[in-house]
């Protein structure tokens, strides 16, 4: 549990800061509204080029003097293709300061796609780093008084990721996060709602392709949904409900031909997840949908015949309480919430996968 928290904590670490005295009991105000469309596209078409071309300051003009692929790839460095898509909304980052009403609506669509159809020659190498990034609705402050944050009706994160490779031994790094309704106070977190409505989704799809018997090579493929994430030392009269869609596919397709040598795919998705060493007054409602699907030629790993090199992961969590120990001068010791998970939650794999559903459930340090 301590990865996950670092994993959320991310979204704020420059932001956090511990408190010499106490925050002031008033603080700014804020409203944000997202209600349009950021989309955020990279594609690219290499058919031919070296990859001494795709390493250095070479100019498109200088295409045409290039020898021939077969003759001139520089085996030993090979072809680097870096892609990658930010799109944020409604961010509010107030270190060492009280925020004492912040609303945060989002009803509109974010979109990262990330595209690349590689072709190069036998024996030749290539790598390919893909990274598609949603967040919206996000508060980082010291202190939180009240918070109103509604990812939906309507609203959507989205990533795609999608490689097609033929030829020579390629690497294949993807990667997806969405991210909506996180709180995260060194203080405390003082009242309000955070709502992710049914007809919501936040879905993240990874796919490399092999178009050749020749396929060979590495895939790495990961996928992340958090929503509605509470972090601080006290969390008192909060209520959250997940009644949307958080989906996760990671797949690879061979083609018919060989099987790169290593595959590695994990999903995750968290809804409903507060931290804190005191929790007064909190309920968490979940009647969403939780997916994650892991397949190979579309198989998962319990159906392949042939397992080795292959590992699958998923992680499904819906209204958990990680009860921390308290700050120092912090309060701790109080307790007092209701949880109810009402969705279902799915992962394909199994077969020696690592799969994890977890659904009303605490974990208390002290």
């Amino acid at each position: 549990m301590r990865h996950l928290l670092i994993a959320i904590a991310l979204v704020g670490t420059a932001a956090s800061a511990a408190a010499d005295e106490p925050a002031p009991t008033t603080g700014i105000t804020t409203t944000q509204t997202f209600d349009g469309m950021q989309d955020g596209s990279n594609f690219v078409t290499i058919n031919g080029l070296p990859g001494r071309f795709l390493n250095d300051d070479r100019t498109q003009s200088d295409l045409a003097t290039l020898p021939p692929l077969d003759d001139t790839f520089d085996r030993q460095r090979g072809a680097t293709i870096d892609q990658s898509v930010l799109n944020a909304a409604n961010i509010l980052l107030s270190s060492a300061t009280t925020v004492s009403l912040a609303q945060q609506v989002n009803v509109g669509t974010q979109r990262a796609e990330n595209g690349v159809t590689l072709f190069h020659a036998p024996g030749s190498s290539a790598t390919v780093r893909q990274t598609g990034e949603n967040l919206t609705n996000i508060i980082v402050a010291d202190q939180v008084n009240e918070i109103e944050q509604a990812f939906g009706p309507g609203a959507a994160q989205l990533v795609d990721n999608a490689a097609t490779l033929r030829g020579g031994f390629t690497e294949v790094d993807q990667t997806g996060r969405n991210t909506a309704n996180v709180v995260v106070a060194d203080i405390s977190i003082g009242g309000g709602a955070q709502i992710f409505p049914e007809d919501t989704v936040q879905d993240v799809r990874n796919v490399a392709r092999f178009v050749d018997t020749g396929a060979r090579g590495r895939v790495s493929q990961q996928g992340t949904n958090i929503g509605n994430v509470l972090v601080a030392d006290e969390v008192q009269n909060v209520t959250r409900v997940f009644e949307g869609d958080q989906i996760v596919r990671n797949m690879v397709e061979t083609g018919g031909g060989p099987r790169p040598s290593r595959i590695s795919q994990s999903g995750l998705n968290i809804a409903n997840f507060v931290a804190a060493s005191r929790i007064v007054n909190l309920s968490q409602v979940s009647g969403g949908r939780q997916i994650v699907e892991n397949t190979v030629d579309g198989k998962t790993l319990a159906e392949l015949d042939d397992r080795r090199g292959v590992s699958q992961s998923s992680t499904n969590i819906v209204n958990l309480l990680h009860v921390t120990r308290p700050n120092p001068g912090g309060g701790g010791d109080f307790l007092r919430a209701e949880q109810t998970a009402l969705q279902p939650q799915s992962a394909t794999g199994g077969g020696g996968g690592r799969h994890t559903q977890i659904g009303n459930a605490a974990m208390i340090d002290r």
